[in-house]
């Protein structure tokens, strides 16, 4: 559930209309041999793995408008990835992976480089990357695989960091993790943003494990919005615990001058600065065991 404030006005509304049905089938497949964690070994120095998604929709329209009467049903391929990784030592590593997605709307079918960087471990726990590589934050990940139903909230565009550019620094214990990333601007969740803003941007990562199963991130990211001249501040926490099959998370986010909030209210004839977000997710998941 997501909030605007001070500029966007208008709260939630309903997406729920009477008399339509809608059943939707989804499918991510891993592609078979490329779901192995490692991915398939090319070479003593490649590997490469990767994932198909695919879905398939039905309409039935059951309107008092007898020209919006009908049944609908499409299907296709949604996006196909293929991940490339390379050792070249014991400590350095390449990764770049390839995409290809239908955005729908004017975007339509798009290949991209999602992302491109090196990854060096300084020391036992302590690694560092550059290049182009996806913000640690947010729950609900940016690959449907990852997802835990057919799609996100979709909120993620106000309150989550993307696709960036520039050097991380990450630091792994056995309870805890930190992490330090000083980037071209917070980017966005569909890989296009190339980090022009005149300002640079830093995320602030900080995550627990106090017990088994139980882990908990913080998120702090800001970076200058160049389109209003004003400084974006995001703020992402959530929590996640396993037990038994089950999955319960819960997340808070809060944003103030994101780029999709300033559009918003731009698109909704509101001044574009000083626009604050709040928004959240309570999720439980239970996974059936087939061993």
């Amino acid at each position: 559930m997501m909030t605007f404030s001070k500029r966007v006005g208008g709260g939630l509304r309903s997406l729920c209309k009477s008399g339509v049905t809608v059943g939707i089938a989804s499918l991510a497949v891993a592609v078979p041999g490329l779901a192995q964690a490692d991915g398939i070994q090319l070479n003593e120095k490649l590997s490469v793995k990767g994932f198909i998604d695919m879905s398939y929709t039905h309409t039935d329209t059951d309107s008092t408008d007898p020209t919006k009467d009908g049944i609908e049903s499409s299907m296709g391929l949604d996006q196909f990835e293929m991940n490339f990784l390379y050792s070249f030592d014991d400590k350095l590593s390449a990764v770049v992976d390839l995409e290809y997605q239908d955005n729908g709307g004017d975007d339509g079918e798009e290949v991209d480089i999602e992302q491109a960087y090196f990854t060096y471990g300084v020391m036992d726990g302590v690694s560092v990357k550059a290049g182009r590589f996806l913000s640690y934050s947010g729950w609900e990940t940016e690959d449907p695989t990852g997802l835990m139903q057919y799609s996100g909230t979709g909120y993620g565009k106000y309150f989550y960091g993307a696709y960036q550019q520039g050097v991380s620094a990450l630091y792994t214990a056995d309870m805890f993790d930190a992490a330090v990333s000083l980037v071209n601007g917070l980017g966005d969740l569909e890989g296009e943003d190339r980090g022009e803003n005149s300002k640079r941007g830093v995320e602030l990562m900080f995550a627990v494990r106090p017990i088994e199963n139980l882990t908990v991130k913080a998120f702090y990211m800001t970076d200058h919005n160049d389109d209003v001249d004003e400084t974006t501040t995001l703020i992402n926490v959530w929590a996640s615990y396993a037990i038994s099959g089950f999955t319960f998370a819960l997340e808070g986010n809060s944003s103030t001058n994101a780029g999709a909030a300033v559009g918003t209210a731009v698109d909704a004839g509101e001044a574009g600065k000083d626009v604050e977000a709040t928004g959240y997710l309570a999720m439980v998941n239970y996974a059936m065991d087939n061993g």
